[in-house]
């Protein structure tokens, strides 16, 4: 949950300060019309998915879906940190 809010505010500074674009074309959808909207949908499809995942976690398959998700907003969450402190 952590890695998520770090990723969707980090987004919407870089969307509404910066002028960088949103790269997923539905949050992008999103992030356009306000940054309350694109942070529901941010968590709302976050969690769906988790959640799906989480339900089927005695499936392997699911298993390998959590850790590659946690892996990818790992790694999100650093990319936003050292961008950050570049500017």
């Amino acid at each position: 949950m952590i890695l998520i809010l770090i990723d969707a505010v980090s987004t919407i500074f870089w969307y509404h300060h910066m002028g960088i674009d949103e790269a997923n074309p539905l949050m992008r959808f999103f992030i356009e019309k306000s940054a309350i909207e694109f942070v529901f949908a941010k968590f709302g499809i976050s969690f769906i998915s988790l959640g799906i995942l989480s339900f089927f976690s005695h499936n392997k398959l699911s298993k390998v879906g959590i850790y590659l998700i946690m892996t990818i907003y790992f790694f999100i969450a650093i990319m936003h940190a050292v961008a950050f402190f570049i500017i």
